[in-house]
């Protein structure tokens, strides 16, 4: 995947902080119910919101979804 420009790179970094923290607030929290309303991709390339999503799915505690993120933010700089 080629580099987006920079405003774009901007929304992108923003929309994945963004789904960091719903992630974050979003793991199953014991005695709790699983929440699943899923997170609404404005600003990621598809591909990556793919694989972010894919990542996510099996993204079990806090080390694991900051794990897949920092995944996406490091192939946004490759």
């Amino acid at each position: 995947m080629g580099r987006p420009p920079t405003s774009q790179k901007s929304a992108i970094e923003n929309e994945l902080a963004q789904w960091e923290r719903f992630a974050l607030n979003r793991l199953p929290a014991e005695g709790k119910p699983e929440q699943t309303r899923p997170f609404e991709v404005t600003a990621l390339p598809d591909e990556l919101a793919f694989e972010v999503s894919a990542g996510l799915l099996f993204a079990r505690d806090r080390e694991a979804v900051k794990s897949v993120i920092a995944g996406a933010r490091a192939g946004l700089s490759a």
